[in-house]
C-alpha cells in the first residue's frame, strides 16, 4: 500500500485523534464535524504503522454510519479484501453477549426489545389486565422507564417507584402485575 497523508485536511483535534497508536480512541463531536473521516484516517494511520486491520474495531451508533465507515475505510485503503471489523455499539454488544453470555449465566436465546417493542407490550398488557383506568395510572412511557430502571439498577419496581416516582405509590399494586 502506497503511504497516504492521513493528516491532510484535518484540524488540530482530528489530527490528535488520528495520531494515537496505542489503545482506544473515543471521538465525540457534533453532527457534520468529521468524526467518521477522523476515524477512517486513524484506521489508515494504524494500518500504515503496522497494526493489522483485523485488530481494529470501528463502532458507531447507526447501521448506516457503520456501513459508510467500513466502505470509506476500504476505499481509502484502496483494497476491498481488508478484514475490517465494525458495526454499531448495540450489534457489537449483542454479538458479545451471544458469544460469551453463558459465562455470566445469560440464556443465549435472549431477546432485546427496542422502545417501540416495549411500549407495544405494555399497551397490550394494560389492556389485558384492564389497567387503563383510573387516569392516575402511569402512562406507558413512564411504566417502560420504571421497568427499565428496575432492571438496569437491579432494584425492585417498588424501590424504583418509591425513590423516583413517589407520586405513583398509590398505583404500585396494579403496576406490579406488569413486571
Amino acid at each position: 500500500m502506497e503511504p497516504i497523508d492521513v493528516f491532510a485536511g484535518l484540524n488540530t483535534e482530528q489530527a490528535e485523534a488520528v495520531r494515537v497508536i496505542d489503545g482506544p480512541a473515543l471521538v465525540i463531536a457534533g453532527a457534520g464535524t468529521g468524526k467518521t473521516r477522523t476515524l477512517i484516517h486513524r484506521l489508515v494511520h494504524l494500518v500504515q504503522s503496522g497494526v493489522p486491520p483485523q485488530n481494529v474495531l470501528l463502532l458507531t451508533f447507526t447501521r448506516r454510519a457503520a456501513n459508510e465507515m467500513i466502505d470509506r475505510a476500504m476505499e481509502m485503503l484502496g483494497r476491498s479484501d481488508v478484514p475490517l471489523s465494525g458495526g454499531t455499539f448495540h450489534s457489537f454488544a449483542m454479538n458479545c453477549l451471544r458469544k460469551f453470555g453463558d459465562s455470566i449465566n445469560l440464556s443465549l436465546n435472549f431477546t432485546i426489545l427496542d422502545q417501540s417493542d416495549s411500549l407495544q407490550i405494555i399497551t397490550k398488557l394494560r389492556g389485558e389486565l384492564e389497567l387503563d383506568e383510573p387516569k392516575s395510572f402511569p402512562k406507558r412511557n413512564t411504566i417502560a422507564s420504571i421497568l427499565s430502571k428496575a432492571v438496569n439498577k437491579q432494584k425492585s419496581i417498588p424501590d424504583i417507584v418509591a425513590e423516583e416516582y413517589p407520586h405513583l405509590l398509590a398505583t404500585m399494586d396494579a403496576m406490579s402485575t406488569l413486571g
